[in-house]
């Protein structure tokens, strides 16, 4: 289970660096970087990276504000997920992946959004 939430986090997150950079105009992140820093530190700068991401949308304007608590929402998250993922027993662990990848998702979703409306 562990493993499959972190392949998901090794695809996942650095394919999400250029549409990042796409909604919000800058090319702040590169998803080369993403890979190499994620990979580093086991995990943890995929999830710095989110919550970067998700501070990049929010600030970015949005007309309907659909997603204005996410740096928020991701970052609770990523700390429940990291914090149960130290509570070393399998149920911890199944807490932590449930976190993590909503996480990643309310950051994807929030990344849909702003692109089906750019074109």
């Amino acid at each position: 289970m562990a493993a499959t939430g972190g392949l998901y986090s090794l695809y996942r997150v650095p394919c999400m660096a250029p549409a990042v950079n796409r909604i919000s105009g800058t090319a702040r992140f590169a998803a080369p970087r993403v890979l190499v820093v994620g990979v580093i530190t086991v995990g943890l700068g995929f999830a710095v990276y989110e919550i970067l991401f998700a501070r990049a949308l929010e600030r970015h304007p949005d007309p309907d504000q659909s997603h204005r608590h996410l740096f928020v929402a991701v970052l609770v998250l990523n700390a429940a997920a990291w914090g149960f993922a130290f509570g070393g027993d399998i149920i911890a662990a199944g807490f932590s992946l449930v976190f993590g990848v909503w996480a990643t998702w309310l950051v994807q979703r929030a990344i849909n959004r702003r692109l089906q409306r750019t074109g």
